[in-house]
């Protein structure tokens, strides 16, 4: 018979896959039926009960030989800036590089997902959906002063004066100026197709293709694949004597680094194809297929200025126009991709235009000589060539800042996403700079309105204006302390100890107590066993920086002594001052092991912390698990990562990038398992 493990707060039964895999069977506890929502099924052995966790009793779980729970954590459903372009959060997945506030890439610890009620912002450049505490990067308005263009009877310009960045919650930022990146670093820009030479043809080529080009790809009829790009048929000429440029061929046939367009007149249009397998897959690689799923990659955006300024000019000859805003020229590109607009409104930003996009809604259906076709809402990037206009909007620090305008109320019950960004804890949604906003982790930041909600919850002050979190420290820790209820509850029913497992983020630890380990950016508390998995391979140096050699467990020495000796003692001891308490003061002042084991006697150690495995004091086998691709689970390299953004698949696949890492889930399966 299989040992019985509770899952609380089971979503997509992350902890149970672990488990299951040991040889457990499983009951998950929630408020939904997420599997049956998303079209995912269960792993085998595991059960769903509905029902909230807050009214559950431990009497039910009186069977289980363990619990553990993952309490939820929130943030909004948007576009992600990352190394690998503009992707939805529901894609972002621990490892990914994301650019922060601080426009560097920085690496994507973890990711969630939860229920919400969320809020609409809107502004210059921008609009984003997330909850009310949600904190984004902005500068208040400090006042304005008026100058004019050109002669006195020039038009008058309005330049704002902001005063220092800040964070502040979304619902808040009316009237403030909010963050968009200008700079996006430098990433490594991909070996061009086939040999083709670098140069401003070939991104103006690239750009044009983005805008109005196609490919045909015959993967099985032995035929080349084919590259397509079309005009209007009074562009001809001139887009021919363009294409002819970019990598000219020079005998008969195109050879290696070199194209060759053939041009046909169609009814509607001209249009010009291009034979060479390497080029397609290039495109479709970096740039994508179909107008909905085009998009800049993000090392586009750190490329040389001639460069992007190239791949820039030939989209808007293919989809922008000349318009004029208050008599001043305006640049206008329409696109039925919002990765698109965005990624062109970064584009154009990095080359010092002010810039911003538009949504405008369309209905799904509309006709075209006669025929009814489905249509998509169109985005429109705006943006200003003129260095006059440019100081509407003010530009400093790696960033344009552009005012709020307006907060709405947005869903009730919306599922919403949340990530945890290495070191700056930002990254960039919709265009906008925004930060990880858990309740646990908001309250952990240097902010002072974060700072004020911490003094409040402790009975030192009032709550800001418009605050609607968690009003007292038990609200705040309600879902935390409902998992150690019922365990106590379970215990006195089945008359024995049921461990429990807690997981949750590092900014939980002043409210709920220190935790007793961390997987990565994982928290644990409660029964957490001594021995767990390293989630990184460790190395260790010698005080002038060279490098030990292998077989060292450790990295750099955690403090003074132990870093001038960077030796074991006389004693056996890989540290000359121990550290270890229960070992360290008054029965083991040289360091060494006790009895086999770098912790000391098992009977002096906590409850929490025994380990049958630790008498032979041997190193506990690393865990690890496969990752398809070289990156994230196998869930995000296929199948449902390739459904839209609002299905059902893409949903589910979202979800279970929250789910608890299969190594943890594992080892804590084997450790507990009667």
């Amino acid at each position: 018979m299989k040992p019985l493990a509770i899952d609380l707060f089971c979503g997509l039964f992350g902890w149970s896959s672990g488990l299951v895999a040991e040889g457990w069977e499983t009951i998950g506890v929630d408020l939904e039926d997420m599997c049956g929502q998303f079209g995912v099924g269960r792993p085998p052995h595991t059960h769903l009960l509905i029902q909230d966790v807050l009214t559950l009793h431990g009497s039910q779980l009186k069977d289980a030989a363990l619990i553990v729970a993952s309490p939820p954590c929130f943030v909004a459903d948007t576009l992600i800036l990352t190394a690998r372009g503009l992707i939805p959060v529901q894609d972002v997945v621990p490892d990914d590089l994301a650019l922060t506030h601080r426009n560097r890439w920085r690496r994507v610890l973890r990711t969630g997902s939860s229920m919400a009620t969320t809020v609409i912002a809107s502004g210059h450049g921008a609009m984003i959906e997330g909850t009310h505490e949600h904190p984004i990067y902005v500068r208040h308005d400090e006042g304005s002063r008026h100058y004019w263009s050109g002669t006195q009877s020039g038009p008058v310009y309005i330049a704002k004066s902001l005063g220092q960045p800040t964070w502040i919650p979304l619902a808040e930022a009316v009237g403030c100026h909010w963050a968009s990146p200008t700079a996006f670093g430098e990433l490594s820009v991909p070996a061009l197709p086939n040999g083709i030479a670098n140069t401003p043809a070939f991104w103006w080529m690239v750009g044009r293709w983005v805008g109005d080009g196609w490919l045909r790809r015959r993967p099985k009829c032995g035929s080349s694949d084919e590259v397509l790009i079309c005009c209007a048929h009074g562009e001809a000429d001139d887009l021919e004597v363009r294409l002819a440029n970019v990598a000219p061929r020079r005998g008969r046939r195109a050879a290696h680094g070199e194209l060759h367009w053939n041009r046909s007149r169609e009814r509607t249009a001209t249009r010009f194809t291009a034979c060479s397998n390497a080029l397609a897959a290039w495109l479709a690689t970096h740039f994508g297929c179909g107008a909905s799923a085009k998009a800049w990659p993000a090392w586009a955006l750190g490329m040389d200025e001639t460069a992007r300024r190239a791949l820039l000019d030939g989209y808007v000859s293919a989809d922008g126009y000349l318009g004029r805003n208050a008599g001043s020229p305006v640049v206008k590109a329409s696109t039925v991709s919002k990765r698109l607009a965005i990624g062109t409104r970064f584009l154009a930003a990095s080359l010092g235009c002010t810039s911003a996009v538009y949504h405008h809604p369309r209905p799904s259906h509309c006709k075209i000589e006669g025929r009814v076709v489905r249509q998509r809402d169109a985005w429109e990037t705006h943006w200003t060539p003129d260095s006059e206009r440019n100081r509407l909007v003010e530009r400093s620090d790696g960033m344009q800042w552009g005012k709020v305008r307006q907060v709405e109320i947005g869903q009730e019950n919306a599922r919403v996403w949340n990530l945890e960004v290495e070191e700056d804890n930002s990254y960039v949604a919709d265009g906008v700079v925004v930060h990880n906003c858990q309740e646990f982790s908001w309250m952990a930041m240097p902010w002072s309105r974060a700072k004020q909600v911490a003094r409040a919850l402790r009975g030192e002050g009032e709550f800001p204006a418009n605050y609607r979190g968690s009003r007292t420290q038990e609200q705040l820790t309600e879902l935390f302390n409902a998992c150690f209820r019922i365990q106590r509850e379970a215990c006195e029913v089945a008359g024995r100890h049921i461990p429990l497992i807690v997981e949750n983020v590092r900014g939980a630890q002043p409210w709920v107590g220190q935790a007793r380990w961390s997987f990565g950016s994982f928290y644990l508390w409660g029964d957490v066993p001594a021995l767990m998995p390293m989630t990184a391979r460790a190395q260790k140096f010698n005080p002038d920086g060279t490098d030990h050699g292998q077989g060292s467990w450790f990295a750099v020495a955690d403090s003074k002594e132990r870093g001038a000796r960077a030796t074991k003692n006389n004693g056996g001891s890989w540290f000359n001052v121990a550290y270890n308490t229960t070992s360290g003061k008054g029965q083991n002042p040289d360091g060494r092991k006790v009895g086999g084991d770098w912790f000391g006697p098992g009977e002096n150690c906590s409850p929490m912390r025994r380990c049958s495995s630790r008498e032979s004091g041997t190193k506990q086998p690393g865990i690890s698990g496969p990752r398809a691709n070289g990156k994230g689970d196998a869930w995000f390299q296929d199948g449902a990562a390739r459904s839209g953004s609002k299905s059902n698949a893409r949903k589910a696949a979202s979800a279970m990038i929250a789910k608890i890492p299969a190594p943890l889930a594992r080892h804590i399966a084997r450790t507990f398992k009667p």
